[in-house]
């Protein structure tokens, strides 16, 4: 019972937080409510490769993902994706630093697992979805208007949230470029 109640204390203080980020974006004139949109989607179910792990600090993601692709291939040359990418985090709040995260991407076929990466199914779910166009450190505004949206039309939290990388550093060259798509699984 004490461990339901430290972990809704800890969803409460991101709560706050998320908040408390906004209330200063609206003092200083900004307003996020002009930059998103909603959009509900079933997102089907799925074989995937996936790494757990935990990076020192966030900017270390980008080779934390690519350690999981190289090790994938690696065992499995004839590997085929399916264009569906993301990473959920371990906490409830936002962490800079000694961060646990799933790295998962779509595959056609199960492949042969390694020791980091390992293959599984991933169940069908109905998401919230907020799409986020430029650098990665604004994601906490669409964060902010996906949960506040999913509360305020009493929406229940399903899942882990995932953050779907659709274009990055990988494929665009400016910051301003990018898209990341927030997926909240609800029911």
């Amino acid at each position: 019972r004490s461990l339901e109640i430290e972990e809704e204390i800890a969803k409460q203080n991101r709560d706050l937080s998320i908040i408390d980020d906004i209330i200063k974006k609206l003092q200083k004139g900004d307003s996020i409510m002009n930059n998103y949109t909603i959009e509900k989607k079933r997102i089907p179910s799925f074989t995937a490769y996936y790494r757990h792990g935990k990076i020192d600090s966030m900017s270390d993601i980008f080779k934390f993902v690519s350690d999981a692709n190289a090790e994938a291939n690696e065992h499995n040359p004839d590997l085929v994706r399916e264009n569906y990418c993301y990473v959920t985090y371990e906490a409830q709040e936002y962490q800079e630093n000694n961060v646990e995260l799933e790295y998962v991407e779509a595959v056609k076929d199960k492949g042969v697992d390694s020791a980091n990466v390992k293959f599984k199914s991933v169940e069908a779910i109905n998401a919230v979805c907020v799409a986020h166009k430029g650098e990665y450190s604004g994601l906490i505004e669409a964060y902010a208007y996906a949960v506040g949206y999913v509360k305020e039309h009493g929406y229940t939290i399903a899942g882990k949230i995932r953050e779907v990388y659709i274009h990055g550093c990988w494929d665009r060259v400016r910051e301003s470029d990018y898209l990341t798509e927030i997926q909240i699984p609800v029911e």
